[in-house]
């Protein structure tokens, strides 16, 4: 017979309960029986002893494994987006440094768009969307003009304010007056490197 989910954590809880039940049934008979012998007395209380603690041990040492295996997914997952996001700043960087958005670019774009969309925050994608609509907007014709780069450059200030919140926590957590001082500063530091 195969469990799994909430069913298999019932069967598995009913039957560690009832071999609690009978384990101490068994022991306490056991131990009243030998009443009249101290030395079997403390070898039953010594063997009771060692069964708890390894019970302890099992309990402990399985929360342990699962803490650590969450830490580890967590990890990867942080390092996949670290990477990810990276290469979007890299290419929205090409774009500013070649003044223009051909065909190419939005096939490239366009992939980038479908591999956001599997790891990013719910915040960072609707930053993204924004992002998107004045790209598209300023980038009708092919060559991109100061002006459309400054607007380009300031909605990417915003997605990149979303996307520090998201690596830094996961976007859950993060106080809503810090996270406007981190979009401010932002937009401040993409304000003055444009000179």
């Amino acid at each position: 017979m195969k469990f799994t989910g909430t069913t298999a954590k019932v069967f598995y809880s009913v039957l560690v309960f009832l071999t609690f039940i009978f384990g101490y049934l068994y022991f306490k008979i056991s131990y009243e029986v030998t009443s009249d012998f101290p030395f079997n007395q403390e070898i039953i209380l010594i063997i009771l002893g060692t069964i708890v603690t390894m019970i302890i041990t099992a309990a402990l040492l399985n929360r342990q494994t699962e803490v650590e295996l969450q830490k580890e997914q967590r990890l990867r997952l942080f390092e996949l987006k670290s990477q990810f996001y990276i290469d979007l700043l890299n290419f929205v960087e090409e774009i500013f440094t070649s003044h223009k958005l051909d065909d190419k670019e939005r096939i490239k774009l366009n992939l980038l768009t479908h591999k956001l969309s599997i790891i990013a925050s719910p915040e960072v994608l609707s930053q993204y969307e924004k992002f998107l609509d004045v790209l598209n907007k300023v980038s009708e014709d092919i060559n991109l003009t100061e002006l459309e780069e400054e607007e380009v450059s300031l909605e990417f200030s915003r997605l990149c304010a979303k996307i520090r919140l998201d690596l830094l926590n996961g976007g859950e957590e993060e106080g809503e007056q810090k996270l406007k001082s981190i979009e401010s500063q932002i937009l401040r530091n993409a304000k003055k490197s444009e000179g």
